[in-house]
């Protein structure tokens, strides 16, 4: 029995890291997704309701918010444990090739107006181990999609 036990253990820690590894690819996907799925109904409702809608990103609490005027719509998305926005594309204007520590936590707001094309923006989310996505959001199609960024050199 004591041998059967010391097996299970070596087992369990062999497989532990990895599912952790795999519980937080699975976090970040979903989150991307979430994101996605967010900014592609804000876009379809400022045209199907023709009323301006305002996409707010808030990196430092990890929630994405959709209001209209007046506060007659509102949805808020909080990033799952682990996730956080990593940074809101394009880069306000600072010092080129580094990311300001006040850009990475203040509030970025964009507007999506009824028969305009909508912003051209992204939101890069990370999970704790440094695993990343980017949720663009096109502004031809109006559809946000989810990429995985290409390394940046440090």
């Amino acid at each position: 029995m004591l041998i059967v036990v010391a097996i299970l253990g070596v087992a369990a820690s062999i497989v532990y890291p990895g599912l952790l590894s795999g519980l937080d690819a699975l976090r970040l996907t979903r989150s991307a997704n979430a994101v996605a799925d967010l900014m592609t109904g804000a876009v379809q409702r400022v045209e199907r309701r023709q009323t301006v809608v305002e996409i707010a990103i808030l990196p430092a609490e990890s929630v994405i918010q959709l209001n209209s005027p007046g506060r007659a719509f509102q949805r808020e998305l909080k990033l799952e444990d682990g996730v956080t926005i990593r940074e809101v594309h394009p880069r306000l204007p600072g010092a080129p090739g580094e990311l300001r520590v006040a850009e990475a936590t203040e509030a970025r707001r964009f507007l999506l107006l009824p028969a305009a094309a909508p912003p051209r923006f992204g939101i890069e989310l990370q999970n704790a181990r440094g695993g990343r996505r980017l949720v663009r959001l096109d502004p031809v199609t109006g559809v946000a999609r989810v990429e995985a960024p290409a390394e940046q050199e440090e």
